[in-house]
């Protein structure tokens, strides 16, 4: 639930959707980042000041997880069997639900999400084996 007037981390929810079509629950989600991606244009017309433009160019981002099952490993397995054993990389899908101050639900859909286990882990005895999933999606749809 929103804190006051503002959103805190805990009024987010995610579901994964595998290149394969399959939902991968990531057990547990310490952190979700995303981040509009765009490309800047700059103009230099010889007679006036500068133009810019900042082109939408996707989105990408992290999840942080701490390691609660071996979901991430599989889908890291599953996203390089696809290209190794029949030369694809497939996309996947990420949904991401937000509860609004106001009490509604927001939903955005980023789509062509490719993904990659950017960290596997350490494993250290008495610590708990922190694992990062990137992603890059060419839009995100408001639901």
């Amino acid at each position: 639930m929103p804190a006051n007037n503002f959103n805190v981390g805990r009024d987010v929810s995610l579901v994964l959707i595998s290149p394969a079509g399959q939902r991968i629950d990531l057990e547990i989600v310490t952190g979700f980042m995303a981040k509009q991606n765009t490309t800047k244009v700059r103009v230099r017309p010889l007679n006036s000041p500068t133009i810019f433009a900042d082109l939408p160019d996707g989105w990408s981002g992290t999840f942080d997880i701490d390691r609660g099952n071996s979901n991430a490993d599989d889908l890291a397995f599953q996203i390089e069997s696809g290209y190794w054993d029949a030369g694809l990389i497939g996309t996947g899908t990420i949904y991401q639900y937000v509860t609004e101050v106001g009490g509604a639900t927001s939903t955005y859909e980023f789509i062509n999400v490719t993904l990659t286990l950017d960290d596997a882990g350490t494993y250290h005895g008495d610590e708990v084996v922190k694992q990062k999933i990137s992603f890059s999606a060419s839009r995100r749809n408001k639901l």
